[in-house]
């Protein structure tokens, strides 16, 4: 390692030619980057709720719908209902759409003398007050579709967009929303929409803003806080190059073998920025130290290099290993986070290496007053925090135990939580549609429970029915349950119009219904009616509704319902709250009721609920998993380098203080587990552990150079700390540009993970040295050639 780094100060052309090269070729390849937030797409087959999600697109035409909101104070008005009519037939046009369901074409289901019509709710335009009320009460006459076309209120209406199967929803969102923006101007409404393809376009476009917003603000701040530490345009330009070849070389590399930016790794940048520049900081501060007892220039940065590589290369690996360590989370859009930064991280590693030391082999030595002292002033301070820590080392001790007691009591206050609504301001339109929705409408948010019979017809049996509608009125009765809709109900309205609209024929016809029809019979030479009661299969009495119904509507109307051989049948769960602690509620309550009555019939659950609920536990247990095996990855590799496993439990401790201390104050300011503060930890453990690794590699060496052990503390802070300190505020206020971001979650992540940098550094510079003076490990005054326990 030493004769290449060497030779790479030596030969500092083909080095810098090799980087450019390759720069230019993986920077080409980010045109081609895209972004999908479909987290659907990051859940692996071998789910049971992803695969029976993904086997809904066989078997019925439609899986993602959208809701257009029409709002008015004056709902029931002639003008409104003719607004209505017209948006219906509008958006019917949109060859993605499947069908369209509207306050004015939803069917009207009732009784006639000679069976049952079916009609759609608006014939022709209101044109008086008479006309605005029959309207309203045949609207208000279909159970099944009222809620989700008429707000609570009455001051809006909904248009239900069913869409094609294998359309792509994201970017019929986006044309979706410019159409409805044009709209309002043209014709002077208010409509607005929601529904998991505009969640899902909203999302790509705060991806898309936190990139930029986090690329051009992490390079100010960058520039800022490298001019304030090193006063020099090498010290600004070097750690900058670094940063920004790392972010083009990983985001070249996911166009190149075609992962797309999600919402896990848009915020990949700036963490790449924040850690990228660490090494970058470490080496300078150590040239610009040595730089005033030495005037050969290709000298002196090669024997920067050569004292440094080994805790470059140490915390660069940790560093990577922080992050693969989010693969046990088995979430594919984790999984690209933790494997793409650590890729990132690698290349910065790459260039700290070979970059930096073949840049200031060229230029020459220049350093500011400051540097040029025996001591600069913040070295001095550093010292004297050291003999601080030295003389008030058993009260400092004590403090630390105090906190760590305190901070417990916020470890039993944390709880899991997660909103995809929650994630956006309260400010932002789709926030604000999505909770008027769920407040006034039946929600967004929908499980679909998958009912499979044995045979084509089997959804046809009375009994199968009877249990679909045990559910669906048992799912009515949960909190947050807004709506559900069944092919059960449909037969329920049907079985009442077959007879005569009476109130108890509302139900499922039993497996042997007896029926009374009229008859006529020849008395006597003329035609006599009477009345004779007979029996019927229920089976037979619905297959005769359904044909019936489809005879008097579209063939497809049932499409959404049933598949085509009437085998398979999907029973939707719609709820106003997207927390996961109501969703979860449900799902249990749900799977309970299906164990216990529906014995041999099989019904699964999937839906975007559910679906949230998997990633929701898939993280929350992946990433509990994936702190215990960074800490332990961790603690092996710091033990493999130091030659000592007690050396390698040292270098854990600030790792452990500064994740401790952030679950407490997560638990002390309500801040909810979930996806994106789970990760902080992995991240936090990679990044974290690079304070102590330089310290403790620092004060072995004055260890061994024949320090004591209280002496050695003031001289590994005057050198080592000042770096260690520049570099934690650095990596701080890069992460905490995460606050910037559009999305909540990402917010807490930002201040958690530079909260963290702060207590890991303050763990590194404090616990350690006051550990070290007190227990003196012997350890540290044995040469690293061997193994030490």
């Amino acid at each position: 390692m030493k004769k290449t780094l060497e030779w790479v100060v030596r030969h500092p052309i083909p080095v810098l030619l090799v980087l450019i090269l390759t720069t230019g070729f993986l920077g080409y390849q980010i045109k081609n980057l895209k972004i999908d937030p479909d987290i659907t797409k990051s859940l692996p087959q071998n789910i049971p709720a992803k695969r029976l999600y993904d086997r809904m697109s066989e078997l019925f035409p439609t899986k993602e719908f959208i809701m257009v909101l029409y709002k008015s104070d004056s709902l029931f008005s002639v003008r409104a209902i003719q607004q209505i009519d017209e948006l219906t037939d509008t958006l019917e046009e949109f060859p993605e759409v499947y069908t369209v369901i509207s306050p004015t074409n939803v069917k009207i289901i009732r009784s006639q003398n000679d069976g049952m019509e079916v009609k759609e709710a608006l014939e022709e335009w209101p044109a008086t007050a008479g006309d605005i009320a029959a309207f309203r009460e045949r609207l208000y006459s279909n159970p099944i579709f009222i809620r989700h076309l008429i707000a609570r209120d009455e001051k809006a209406a909904a248009v239900l967009l069913l869409l094609h199967k294998d359309v792509d929803a994201k970017e019929f969102a986006g044309r979706l929303l410019h159409f409805l923006d044009e709209y309002n101007q043209s014709h002077g409404t208010h409509l607005a929409s929601a529904g998991r393809p505009i969640v899902n376009f909203y999302i790509s476009e705060g991806v898309a803003r936190d990139m930029r917003v986090f690329f051009n603000s992490g390079i100010l701040l960058m520039l800022v806080l490298l001019f304030f530490i090193f006063r020099s345009f090498r010290g600004v330009i070097i750690p900058i190059v670094v940063v920004m070849a790392s972010v083009i070389w990983t985001l070249g590399l996911m166009a190149l073998v075609g992962s797309p930016m999600s919402h896990a790794t848009g915020m990949m940048p700036i963490l790449l920025m924040a850690i990228g520049i660490a090494d970058s900081i470490h080496i300078l501060t150590h040239y610009y130290q040595k730089a005033a007892n030495e005037n050969d220039r290709k000298r002196l940065a090669s024997e920067t290099i050569q004292e440094l590589w080994s805790p470059v290369v140490m915390t660069s690996l940790t560093t990577m290993v922080g992050f693969l360590a989010l693969n046990t989370s088995n979430h594919e859009a984790l999984m690209q986070l933790g494997i793409f930064t650590a890729f990132g991280v690698f290349v910065a590693m790459i260039w700290s290496l070979t970059f930096v030391p073949a840049m200031l082999g060229m230029l020459s030595i220049k350093t500011r007053a400051g540097w040029r002292m025996e001591k600069s002033p913040m070295s001095r301070r550093m010292e004297g925090y050291g003999m601080l820590l030295i003389h008030n080392r058993n009260l400092l001790f004590g403090g630390i135990v105090v906190v760590v007691m305190l901070a417990a009591a916020g470890l039993i206050r944390l709880h899991v939580e997660s909103s995809s609504i929650q994630q956006f301001p309260k400010q932002h339109p789709l926030r604000q549609v999505l909770e008027y929705v769920n407040e006034h409408f039946v929600g967004i948010q929908t499980f679909q429970i998958i009912v499979e019979g044995e045979a084509p017809g089997a959804i046809k049996q009375p009994e199968v029915l009877a249990k679909m509608d045990s559910l669906a009125q048992f799912a009515r009765t949960l909190p947050h349950v807004g709506s559900v809709q069944s092919l059960a109900d449909f037969i329920k309205i049907l079985n009442r119009a077959m007879h005569g609209d009476d109130p108890k024929y509302e139900r499922i016809p039993a497996p042997v219904e007896r029926e009374t029809g009229t008859f006529f019979v020849e008395r006597n030479g003329r035609e006599v009616a009477i009345e004779k009661t007979f029996e019927v299969p229920g089976a037979e009495l619905i297959a005769q509704y359904l044909q019936l119904y489809e005879m008097s509507a579209k063939p497809d109307e049932f499409a959404q319902f049933v598949d085509f051989d009437y085998q398979n049948a999907k029973i939707t769960v719609f709820l106003n709250d997207d927390r996961g602690s109501v969703l979860n509620n449900v799902d249990r309550q749900i799977s309970r009721f299906i164990q216990q009555h529906f014995g041999d019939l099989r019904a699964d659950i999937t839906g975007m609920a559910k679906l949230l609920l998997v990633v929701r536990d898939m993280v929350v247990r992946g990433q509990t998993l994936s702190i215990i095996v960074s800490l332990l990855l961790v603690w092996l590799l710091t033990s493999f380098m130091f030659r000592s496993m007690l050396l390698g439990l040292y270098n854990a401790i600030p790792l452990f203080f500064g994740i401790f201390l952030n679950f407490a104050i997560m638990g002390w300011f309500n801040i909810p587990l979930n996806v994106e503060t789970m990760v902080t930890s992995s991240v936090a453990i990679g990044v974290g552990i690079d304070y102590a690794i330089h310290f403790v590699h620092r004060y072995r060496q004055r260890i061994l150079a024949g320090d004591d052990y209280e002496q050695a503390v003031p001289n590994t802070m005057s050198t080592a700390g000042v770096a260690i300190l520049f570099n934690s505020i650095t990596v701080a206020a890069g992460f905490a540009l995460l606050v910037l971001s559009a999305f909540k979650g990402v917010r807490y992540m930002g201040l958690l993970l530079a909260l963290t940098m702060i207590t890991t550094a303050f763990g590194a510079l404090t616990i350690i040295p006051v550990l070290f003076v007190k227990f003196q490990p012997a350890v540290l005054k044995r040469a690293p050639g061997k193994r030490q326990i």
